[in-house]
């Protein structure tokens, strides 16, 4: 699992990639609509056209501190509004998944290394 630091953004001086520790985690939630009756019978429906809610627990640890702050300094270049796109590995190729990333938390390991853990969270858009 990996996403990519644009030079464009002006901290890095080419495309870098960032791949994520292997321990990353992938939790999905369906969103469903269910109406109940009182003879036991109910009906469900999905909730929405995107109706799977999905969301990635990531570590990048220990890494050089450079690597973490250019890490850092992208997620708050994006805001947590601005989508980054993860490419998610899977049984026929890299599936290619647009995630938001609202927080995160850097940990400082020693003089050299630190980590940082966050939750990217799947978006629907073009």
């Amino acid at each position: 699992m990996y996403f990519i630091i644009p030079s464009s953004t002006g901290l890095v001086a080419s495309n870098t990639t960032i791949t994520v520790d292997k321990n990353a985690a992938r939790e999905s939630v369906a969103r469903v609509r269910k109406a109940q009756f009182g003879d036991g019978y109910s009906h469900r429906i999905a909730d929405g056209i995107n109706s799977l809610s999905e969301k990635f627990s990531v570590s990048f640890s220990p890494r050089h501190k450079s690597e973490i702050d250019n890490i850092a300094n992208y997620f708050a270049l994006l805001k947590g509004v601005t989508a980054l796109t993860l490419f998610v590995p899977n049984t026929n190729g890299d599936e290619t998944i647009k995630v938001t990333c609202e927080s995160w938390n850097k940990v400082y390991l020693r003089d050299e290394y630190y980590s940082l853990d966050t939750v990217f969270e799947r978006v629907y858009e073009a």
